[in-house]
């Protein structure tokens, strides 16, 4: 038998094997033009609310509305700035995945934004005015919900609602701070401090339109209802818009009473000196007015001081 050696093989060549690329997900080309930016930014939106091809969040003009009032005070209030999260493109492809489908779920997609857009932007409302439930008005046309002793319960404050850019802010309640307007309209009133509620401080008055409208007036500091107890303090007037052209600034609140001291007591011994009275409690500071406009317009009034309690009686000999 003849043994087989290397030079009876049968020589194979080599053989390449391309790998498939691997389709990935294209980037959108930033399209914000460098005004469209500019403006986001100073707004406090990042950029990706301007890019796309327009399906993006910031494509629609209820969009581009609802960016101007962003500039209002939110801070210590209800209702809080939204930040749309741009769509992700960088989910993995499924290879077994045909294109059909694909394609037909990325046009659902797209087209259920649009038709939401249209309504609401998220849970912001475009016109009403607010309520209990929703503070803030419309971001277009609205005035913020106005609190009352129905609902404003607990023993809390409640800070009014922000108006939309055709809109007033509400009034605070409970020692609550007023509402900021939108562009244009008028702050909230502060609401009228009580007592156990930050040291029954009354409210400061929202801010007036950006463009034209006056500051809401503070609320008034709560009387002590103790013996020898201080007055709250009234709350500051509302300042008109950064870039307002006429307006002026709110009144501040009037402190509140202090309380009556106490008497004092009576002789133990006869023909002996009676006991001093106490003094009575500090009235509450008045509030700062508000800033008016630099161009038409003055500021807000500062409130007046509130009474010192009466020293109580001295104590009979």
């Amino acid at each position: 038998m003849t043994v087989p050696t290397v030079s009876d093989a049968v020589s194979v060549p080599p053989v390449t094997v391309h790998a498939a690329a691997v389709p990935t997900a294209a980037t959108p080309a930033d399209t914000m033009s460098g005004w469209n930016s500019k403006l986001l930014s100073w707004l406090g939106f990042g950029a990706e609310l301007g890019s796309g091809d327009g399906d993006g969040p910031g494509s629609s003009p209820q969009m581009w509305a609802a960016l101007g009032l962003v500039r209002r005070d939110l801070s210590g209030r209800p209702g809080a700035r939204i930040t749309a999260s741009p769509a992700s493109t960088s989910d993995p492809v499924d290879p077994a995945t045909t294109a059909a489908p694909a394609v037909a779920g990325l046009t659902s997609k797209a087209v259920t934004a649009s038709a939401a857009s249209a309504i609401a932007i998220g849970d912001i409302w475009l016109f009403g005015d607010g309520t209990a439930e929703h503070p803030d008005g419309g971001i277009l046309f609205g005035n913020g919900y106005s609190w009352t002793a129905e609902t404003c319960t607990g023993g809390i404050a409640c800070t009014g609602g922000n108006g939309g850019i055709f809109g007033n802010g509400g009034s605070g309640y409970n020692g609550g701070n007023g509402g900021a307007a939108g562009w244009f309209g008028r702050g909230g009133d502060g609401g009228a401090g009580v007592l156990g509620v930050d040291a029954g401080a009354g409210g400061h008055g929202g801010s007036g339109g950006l463009f034209t409208g006056t500051g809401g007036n503070g609320g008034a500091g709560a009387a002590a209802a103790s013996a020898m107890g201080n007055g709250g303090n009234g709350g500051n007037g509302g300042n008109v818009g950064m870039l307002s052209v006429f307006g002026v600034g709110g009144a501040g609140g009037t402190g509140g009473a202090g309380g009556t001291g106490v008497s004092g007591d009576s002789a133990s011994l006869a023909g002996g000196s009676g006991a001093d009275g106490t003094t009575g409690g500090s009235g509450g500071a008045g509030g700062h007015g508000g800033n008016g406009s630099v161009i038409f317009g003055s500021g807000g009034n500062g409130g007046a001081g509130g009474v010192g309690g009466a020293g109580g009686n001295g104590g009979a000999g």
